[in-house]
């Protein structure tokens, strides 16, 4: 049996005792970083003078179904690529309920189908 006991007071007072090094202190970066992207630049909106509108508020018929919705989202798959619903959701300010149900009448319909990742694939 191991007789070591750990003295986190001891180990504490050891490393207040030590000359702080370049790998403790922080140290300026050498190299710069590129920028990072902001969700505007990659939304594509960046300057469009759309940068400070609220993207994620919904319209205020958002959560009530439309018996165009299917081809509405459909319609937006074909044009963004495949996804899942809850990025048509943010893309057409719908509701995340309204966009599933819509989904799921594609799905039903055998319009859309679901890949190993989760997002919808026209067939």
């Amino acid at each position: 049996m191991n007789a070591f006991k750990f003295d986190p007071y001891a180990e504490l007072a050891k490393i207040q005792n030590q000359t702080p090094t370049p790998a403790i202190v922080a140290t300026p970066a050498t190299e710069q970083r590129p920028p990072v992207e902001t969700v505007a630049t990659v939304a594509g909106i960046a300057g469009s003078g759309r940068e400070n509108e609220n993207l994620a508020a919904p319209a205020s018929d958002s959560a009530t179904p439309a018996p165009d919705d299917p081809e509405t989202y459909l319609a937006y798959v074909r044009e963004h690529g495949i996804t899942t619903y809850g990025v048509v959701a943010m893309g057409l300010r719908w509701a995340a309920s309204r966009a599933w149900q819509a989904e799921a009448k594609l799905r039903a319909s055998r319009r859309i189908k679901i890949d190993d990742r989760g997002r919808g694939v026209p067939t």
